[in-house]
């Protein structure tokens, strides 16, 4: 995976949110946004955030239920749309071909010229496959159709949510998975149908029924008091860590639950630590907001006390969870020779979904004993998350990481768990992974 880092500065960006979650100010509340003398203010990037990744999340939904008419199309297609009408169109003409081939031996010259003609009409409805039909028009009349569905998903996820974030604050950094801007949609009529870009920026984000989605978070956290932990924080040290489309190669037609694997991750951090992150479920719009220093909450599910179960339990079982899709030699080396003897493992898929799977108390360890293609934005949301339910994340050495947006890539592995230093620690291993 490349890397991307991006300190967008452009101040003249319009707020993109949807039209029918979004209300403008008053006259007598409209002001632009973020004043240089105003302090920054991160709950209003949080709620921001998590906003824009719940409408990403419906973006992203809409692509993959367009597959689910076709059986032999699957959600980790490789090909492009465009390719996968192609396909469509060819197998028809070789059918089409057929046919005339075995008319042709039994008909007379006059019905053979019928035949002809007939076949010759079948070919000119061919130039518009079904397949493209039943598409959404957001797809099939957009540069989207020229990606395979993923990348698809991947482009229109993070337009939306970086388009929102930079139209509202212009101090952060971005930095997300370069193939996740392989296709720039802003400027087309795809976006609107998703966010509202003829909103002029405010620094007041209201809902449908005119409340501010700032408000509406602290309500929801119930905060309050001002979060003066947060006062010293300086504009330009914060990073925005986005993961657009997290766990999508363990999805799969055959079984609908791998749907929850899917997650949309984004964290934000300061040069060191990260401060906040959030974890969205797009497939069954489940939400997990996670602040360190204060707590956490969930929206969809349920909110279940850590630790689940008594310590005395937790020290003995040892129920880890793997990446299915960075399950290499490395990790299966640790696994099976340096991983203290385990009760279960599962090979799961996606770092936002196998967060969850701690906190909905089916597993007891998240392992990822190799960096490869891992970047920050893998963990920056997850750790505030785990950090937030008093769990430990640290580096495989026990070492914790560091989110200076200078660099992307993880140079070791990460252990999360929630029970406790001396339950962590015997997962920790000095083995540097390259």
């Amino acid at each position: 995976m490349a890397e991307m880092d991006i300190d967008d500065d452009d101040d003249d960006e319009l707020l993109r949110l949807p039209s029918s979650e979004l209300r403008l100010p008053s006259s007598e509340e409209e002001h632009t946004a973020h004043a240089e003398d105003d302090k920054f203010d991160v709950l209003q990037l949080l709620a921001t955030c998590k906003f824009v990744a719940e409408q990403a999340g419906e973006a992203v939904m809409q692509i993959f239920h367009a597959l689910d008419t076709y059986e032999h199309v699957g959600y980790n297609e490789t090909r492009s749309f465009e390719q996968i009408d192609n396909q469509w169109l060819e197998n028809k003409k070789k059918l089409a071909a057929g046919k005339d081939a075995s008319q042709r031996g039994m008909m007379t010259k006059k019905k053979k010229k019928k035949a002809v003609s007939d076949s010759d009409s079948d070919r000119e409805q061919l130039a518009a496959s079904p397949f493209k039909q039943k598409l959404p028009a957001f797809i099939k009349d957009s540069k989207l159709f020229h990606l395979s569905p993923k990348n698809a998903a991947l482009s229109l996820s993070n337009a939306i949510i970086t388009t929102a974030v930079q139209a509202h604050f212009t101090q952060p950094h971005l930095s997300y998975p370069n193939e996740a801007h392989v296709v720039d949609v802003n400027g087309t009529d795809i976006l609107p149908q998703f966010i509202d870009i003829a909103r002029c920026k405010r620094r007041k984000l209201l809902t449908e029924n005119g409340q501010d989605v700032r408000q509406q978070l602290q309500q929801q956290l119930e905060l309050t008091q001002p979060l003066s932990v947060f006062d010293a924080l300086c504009a330009e040290d914060i990073t925005l860590w986005i993961e657009p489309l997290d766990g999508v190669e363990a999805m799969s037609k055959k079984r609908k639950r791998s749907r929850q694997h899917v997650t949309i991750l984004v964290g934000i951090s300061d040069s060191k630590r990260p401060i906040a992150g959030l974890i969205y479920r797009p497939f069954s719009q489940q939400t997990v907001v996670g602040i360190p220093t204060l707590g956490y909450w969930t929206y969809g599910m349920p909110l279940l006390s850590v630790p689940l179960v008594s310590n005395k339990l937790k020290q003995k079982r040892k129920r880890i969870v793997v990446v299915g899709y960075h399950y290499s030699d490395t990790a299966k080396q640790y696994v099976n020779q340096r991983c203290p003897k385990h009760d279960q493992l599962a090979l799961e898929g996606g770092f936002g979904h196998n967060t969850l799977r701690l906190l909905e108390n089916h597993s007891d360890a998240f392992l990822h004993p190799c960096c490869e293609s891992t970047f920050k934005w893998h963990t920056c949301s997850i750790e505030a998350v785990i950090l937030a339910m008093d769990g430990h994340f640290t580096q495989t050495d026990g070492k914790a990481l560091e989110y200076s947006h200078h660099t992307t890539r993880l140079k070791k592995g990460f252990i999360a768990t929630l029970s406790g230093q001396d339950y962590h620690q015997q997962y920790q291993y000095k083995l540097y992974f390259p």
